[in-house]
C-alpha cells in the first residue's frame, strides 16, 4: 500500500513549522512497517507539480493521501501558498483515503473528492486550532486516527473513535494536573473539543486497509 505524506512549510509560518514536525515524527513512527511504502513531500518540496507527478504514477490505485497544513473550503495549500489539491486535480485521489488535518477542507473539497471516487475523506469543516505550547498533544491526538488505520488496520469509524478516546484521556489528565495555569488548561481543552466537533468522516466508514 502507498501512503503519500504531505506537509508543506510556508516561510515564516509558525503553524507549518509545527505540522512539518508532526509529519516527520509520524513518518519515523511508521517507517519500519513492511506493508506500506511512504512517499513524503515535506517542507518546501510540498508543491503542486511534485505531488501531482507522484500521484499520476499511482493514479487509480488504492492507498492513503495524508495532508497536514493549511486548507480552505475548496483546496489544500502547498509550500508556495497556492493550491496543491483542488477541484482541478482532485481526480488524482481516486480510490485513495484522504486524511486532511487542514482548516475547512471537508466542507467542499471533501465532498468533491467523493464525487471523484476517493475512498473516503477525513477532515475538518471549520478552522483547525493549534495551541503552540501544547502542539505535540494536538499532533498526537489527531494523528492517532491515521496511525490506527495503518498500524491496527482500523476502520474509519474506529479511527475516529480512537481520536475521541485519546482526546478524552488527555482532557482527563489536564483536569487532574495541577502544574498548569487554569486559563491555559481551559484553552487547550476548548480547542481540542472544537477540533473534534468539526471533524468529519465522509464516505464508507467501514473502509479499512485490509480491503486493499
Amino acid at each position: 500500500m502507498n501512503l503519500f505524506l504531505v506537509a508543506p512549510q510556508l516561510e515564516d509560518d509558525r503553524a507549518t513549522k509545527i505540522t512539518v514536525k508532526w509529519a516527520s515524527q509520524f513518518n519515523e513512527a511508521i517507517g519500519k512497517l513492511v506493508n506500506i511504502a511512504v512517499t513524503t513531500f515535506l517542507g518546501k518540496h510540498a508543491v503542486r507539480v511534485k505531488v501531482e507527478a507522484a500521484l499520476k504514477k499511482d493514479e487509480g490505485k488504492k492507498g492513503i493521501f495524508a495532508f497536514i497544513d493549511h486548507g480552505k473550503k475548496d483546496k489544500l495549500l502547498g509550500a508556495d501558498d497556492k493550491a496543491l489539491i483542488d477541484t482541478g486535480n482532485i481526480g488524482l485521489l481516486k480510490n485513495k483515503l484522504v486524511y486532511a488535518i487542514a482548516c475547512k477542507s471537508a466542507s467542499n473539497l471533501g465532498r468533491k473528492a467523493l464525487k471523484s471516487r476517493a475512498a473516503g475523506y477525513i477532515g475538518f469543516t471549520d478552522s483547525f486550532h493549534i495551541i503552540p505550547d501544547a502542539a505535540n498533544t494536538f499532533g498526537y491526538c489527531f494523528l492517532s486516527g491515521l496511525q490506527s488505520i495503518i498500524m491496527q488496520k482500523s476502520s474509519l469509524k474506529e479511527a475516529i473513535e480512537k481520536i475521541e478516546n485519546e482526546i478524552q484521556r488527555v482532557i482527563h489528565k489536564l483536569k487532574t494536573y495541577k502544574g498548569i495555569h487554569p486559563i491555559t488548561r481551559s484553552t487547550i481543552i476548548t480547542s481540542l473539543r472544537h477540533n473534534f466537533n468539526c471533524m468529519v468522516c465522509l464516505g464508507d466508514t467501514s473502509w479499512r486497509i485490509e480491503e486493499i
